[in-house]
């Protein structure tokens, strides 16, 4: 088992030629087949920080770039009350604001719990480049609870809509998530953006309103503090 807490990065950037970048961790990885093993990240962010990697792989995200359990391992990754904000993520394939990609599968459980991403996202590829304001590739073990997005998003994918306001490919899906409906969404092939399973403001400043939605379920007496 592991915990990442309270950890941050601000003001600096990552700009790779290898794949699995993120501002925070570039790969978590669970190898053993069968594995029981609980992960948890909380509590930590990345304020101004640009995110690049050009390798053909991508997975790139504003704090994540990539989780992945072993087929048929048990694990359970937690994260939660936690944030990318301020920087701008561009990879060439499954980019995402908060994470790039997940490769893990039932059993296994991916929850992403009360976190936000709000920087500008961008997967260059020229085709099969899925990106998401949230995420940029979820599997079916990814789930995201009480989250939102506001970034431009970006990306080039045939046929499908795997470019998404909060998520690219859905995995699970999301529940009580939103995403600012000011923002593009650009498909440069002719698959389309989907906003599956999100709810959207007009107003930035509703996202930080905390009598409003996601932010009405959050912790602001013991975790997140509110400006006003």
């Amino acid at each position: 088992d592991s915990t990442i807490s309270q950890v941050f990065v601000k003001d600096s950037r990552v700009d790779v030629a290898g794949y699995e970048a993120g501002g925070l961790i570039g790969g978590l990885y669970d190898s053993s087949t069968g594995s029981l093993g609980v992960a948890i990240i909380n509590k930590s962010y990345v304020i101004n920080t640009n995110v690049k990697s050009t390798h053909a792989t991508g997975r790139v995200g504003g704090l994540i770039g990539h989780i992945q359990t072993s087929t048929n391992a048990f694990s359970k990754v937690f994260v939660y009350d936690s944030y990318a904000t301020g920087g701008n993520v561009t990879g060439v394939v499954t980019v995402g604001g908060f994470i790039g990609r997940t490769t893990a599968s039932s059993p296994a459980l991916l929850n992403i719990t009360n976190s936000f991403a709000t920087g500008n996202v961008n997967a260059t590829g020229t085709t099969t480049a899925s990106s998401g304001g949230f995420s940029g590739y979820g599997t079916s073990a990814l789930y995201v609870y009480n989250s939102f997005a506001t970034g431009n998003v970006e990306g080039s994918y045939p046929t499908n809509p795997y470019v998404g306001t909060i998520l690219a490919i859905q995995g699970s899906g999301s529940t009580n998530s939103y995403y600012y409906s000011g923002a593009t969404c650009l498909n440069r092939e002719s698959g389309g953006c989907n906003s599956v399973g999100a709810g959207s403001y007009g107003s930035l400043s509703s996202f930080y309103n905390s009598a409003n939605a996601p932010m009405s379920s959050w912790d602001f007496t013991n975790i997140w503090y509110s400006s006003g």
